[in-house]
């Protein structure tokens, strides 16, 4: 199975022309380049942060790399990332908050046996 990991190679700026400045460290690109028609080339992704940084950089960049998973790992991720399942809080039910259930039941009934449009 193959999964898609990002890996942060950078931060940028947009600017009030509407460009993103970004700086990349060339050395940390060079390890995710891959060969195509005799060219070195390397895929990244700018995405806009939901808030600027510390230093006003609003924008970040990754590399998007396919690598293989196993079945058996690919399956211990998503057990690990997998949200909880939680059970409903068992709540005791006092006579008052019956008889309001019963009450409600009731006029739900009655609201269904209506020949009202609305």
């Amino acid at each position: 199975m193959k999964k898609f990991v990002k890996i942060y190679v950078g931060k940028g700026k947009g600017t009030s022309l509407g460009i993103i400045k970004v700086h990349l460290l060339v050395s940390e690109l060079l390890k995710y380049a891959h060969q195509f028609n005799d060219q070195q080339y390397v895929n990244i992704e700018i995405a806009k942060l939901k808030a600027p940084d510390n230093f006003g950089r609003d924008y970040t960049v990754y590399v998007n790399n396919l690598v293989d998973v196993a079945e058996k790992e690919a399956a211990e991720v998503t057990e690990e990332t997998a949200l909880p399942v939680m059970e409903e809080p068992k709540v005791e039910k006092t006579p008052a908050v019956e008889k309001k259930a019963k009450k409600a039941g009731k006029k739900a009934e009655a609201m269904a046996a209506s020949d009202l449009p609305f």
